[in-house]
């Protein structure tokens, strides 16, 4: 095509070989037959469109890009089996309406169409840059497209958060039909998380409506902190959030008991929100958010799963007497941890000492503590060159080493210190 903004129309079938370079200005072709051998279609520096006659449903799009409003695609003809290369061009036209691009560049694309704009926003949680986020957009209606993103073939977008910008849904018609927006996060160890949210078209299709964490665990009949937040509301929107899937035992700090294992909460009651649970055991939550607009009228909903787990809390029973000795002199004390399992792990704190006293085992911390292990105990003493009474605080704390769970305990010991003087 010649310099300029130039309109073609090629009436008839293109074959093997033809490569259709539109030059410098804003260039219009429409291809009005089919594909029987390889096309390329070429766009150059203008804003340049590309239309065809038959309609989408005669196409498949795949290896879609858009960078900047430049398309770059193949197009498969499912009635020749063709295809068609697609570079730097800023719409697609097809004969039933539907548009892929910048539709206020299309003059006539042989029909209907209706574009929205997509408002996705979806974030991960996690931001030490162990999980990766990809949104797949599915329920599209016959003929319709995003315009960004990998059209699946099956109704279904996949997308990533670079493609969000701009987002928008061109669909011929206007049908009623509904969006599901499903935002899965990947760990790097493989696990994944998903949220999903169901949207009417030109609704906020905003997967960040509820934010959760990857899961919660905590020491049974402990209060464990539930990651569940809300992304920001207006004004005009009220929210809802069901909780579903308690087992027997379980209850939450806040929110309407339903009876039947679910809770009833507002958004207000998600702040601090924890579980407690009487039994070790673990749920599969299932987290549902409805958001209702009093403006609009529009209500979004949006749900996900969090994995609970409450752990079996290690026992721990100190027995430490009061223990009594001489000024300068060894004194020895008895500390013993009743039934350490084989699995648990236990690491001692002692607090308390005079400025000047030691133990004969352990480490000194800079805060004038010891930190001691089990084998620290055995044949531990105390020495100090003051003649005062001292009173120690002894913490041990159990690790449960295949659960992660910890448990501690707290008891005070008192040591008589005999002065020299009084000898």
């Amino acid at each position: 095509m010649q310099n300029g903004d130039d309109i073609l129309t090629i009436d008839g079938d293109t074959f093997n070989g033809n490569n259709l370079n539109l030059g410098p200005g804003d260039d219009y072709l429409t291809l009005g037959g089919d594909a029987r051998g390889y096309t390329a279609v070429n766009g150059a520096s203008g804003e340049d469109v590309l239309a065809f006659t038959k309609g989408s449903g005669s196409f498949i799009i795949y290896n879609f890009t858009n960078n900047q409003g430049r398309i770059n695609t193949q197009i498969f003809d499912l009635d020749t089996f063709r295809t068609i290369s697609v570079n730097n061009v800023e719409a697609i036209a097809f004969g039933d309406g539907v548009i892929v691009g910048d539709a206020s560049l299309v003059r006539d694309a042989g029909g209907s169409a209706t574009e929205y704009a997509l408002d996705i926003g979806a974030a991960l949680a996690d931001v030490d840059g162990s999980e990766t986020l990809s949104v797949l957009v599915s329920g599209l209606p016959e003929g319709a497209a995003l315009s960004a993103g990998t059209d699946n073939g099956d109704g279904s977008w996949t997308l990533d958060p670079a493609e969000f910008q701009g987002l928008t849904l061109t669909t011929a018609g206007d049908d009623p039909y509904e969006l599901t927006i499903t935002a899965t996060s990947t760990e790097s160890n493989g696990s994944t998380r998903s949220v999903s949210v169901s949207v009417e078209p030109g609704q906020n299709a905003s997967s960040q409506l509820l934010d959760l964490g990857v899961s919660a665990s905590g020491l049974e009949d402990t209060a464990i902190p539930l990651p569940i937040a809300l992304g920001a509301l207006s004004s005009n929107q009220t929210a809802e959030v069901t909780v579903t899937g308690l087992t027997e035992g379980m209850s939450l700090s806040a929110g309407i008991d339903n009876g039947d294992g679910s809770v009833s909460l507002s958004a207000a009651e998600l702040e601090g929100l924890t579980l407690t649970s009487a039994e070790p055991g673990s749920a599969l939550l299932e987290i549902s958010a409805t958001v209702t607009d009093s403006a609009t009228g529009e209500v979004t909903s949006a749900s996900a799963e969090l994995p609970v787990e409450a752990l079996d809390a290690p026992d721990v029973t100190l027995d430490i007497p009061d223990v009594s000795g001489v000024q300068s002199a060894p004194v020895p004390l008895s500390i013993s941890l009743a039934d350490l399992a084989a699995t648990e792990e236990a690491i001692f704190t002692i607090d308390g000492l005079d400025e000047g006293a030691t133990l004969s085992a352990g480490s000194l911390n800079p805060d004038g503590t010891y930190t001691l292990d089990v084998e620290d105990l055995v044949g531990l003493t105390l020495t100090t060159p003051n003649p005062e009474d001292m009173e120690l605080e002894v913490t041990a704390t159990v690790t449960d080493l295949e659960t992660g769970a910890t448990s501690e305990a707290t008891e005070l010991v008192d040591v008589d210190i005999i002065p020299l003087t009084g000898l």
